[in-house]
């Protein structure tokens, strides 16, 4: 992945996940960017995907 110039992870929201994006962020901050916030709450981003639309909006 180094051979990129940019570099979006979206990995999963568990133990794995935290370790490999705190590893990438922590050699290149400005190359490697976290967008597991997407789908924070949720498993990984399959599992969101899943989901939309199936939550119900709340009121106004």
């Amino acid at each position: 992945m180094q051979s990129y110039e940019i570099v979006h992870l979206y990995l999963d929201n568990d133990g794995a996940g935290d370790k490999f994006t705190t590893t990438a962020r922590t050699s290149n901050s400005l190359q490697f960017f976290d967008e597991r916030s997407l789908y924070s709450g949720y498993k990984d981003l399959n599992d969101w995907h899943r989901h939309i639309g199936l939550r119900m909006p709340q009121d106004k």
